[in-house]
């Protein structure tokens, strides 16, 4: 598996960009996922801008792969739909972190939770949309 050779030569250098980011970002989430957990919960939020960037240059790639093979793609956005899910897992693992630390009081529980049910909504959201 891979990028075909026709797509690969053509858009060389966006293509290398972008694969050469999603490599960048998930060995930072790798390296920020097996320190302890007091030092992931405050390194994580620093990666969630590094997965808005990657969000757009994927929507870019996905775009450029739907423009050369169209219907012939069996899923659409799906560079996209993989960092946009990574990125709403590791939110996930943040509001976890948060509970497990004890960091959030009972006031902001209500609040939390619901943010926790909205982001595993907007998650099965995204990966239906590989459907489409």
């Amino acid at each position: 598996m891979g990028v075909p050779s026709d797509v690969w030569s053509a858009h060389k250098e966006f293509s290398a960009g972008v694969l050469s980011n999603c490599v960048r970002i998930t060995q930072l989430r790798a390296r920020t996922l097996l320190k302890s957990r007091s030092r992931q919960h405050r390194a994580i939020p620093k990666l969630v801008p590094e997965y808005n960037i990657m969000q757009s240059q994927a929507f870019g790639m996905d775009e450029m792969l739907e423009i050369n093979y169209g219907k012939r793609l069996a899923f659409k956005k799906s560079t996209w739909t993989w960092v946009t899910d990574q990125a709403i897992s590791l939110m996930q693992i943040e509001m976890q972190l948060t509970f497990e630390l004890g960091l959030a009081d009972s006031e902001e529980m209500p609040m939390l939770l619901w943010f926790e049910d909205y982001l595993i909504g907007v998650r099965v959201n995204v990966v239906e949309y590989l459907d489409r």
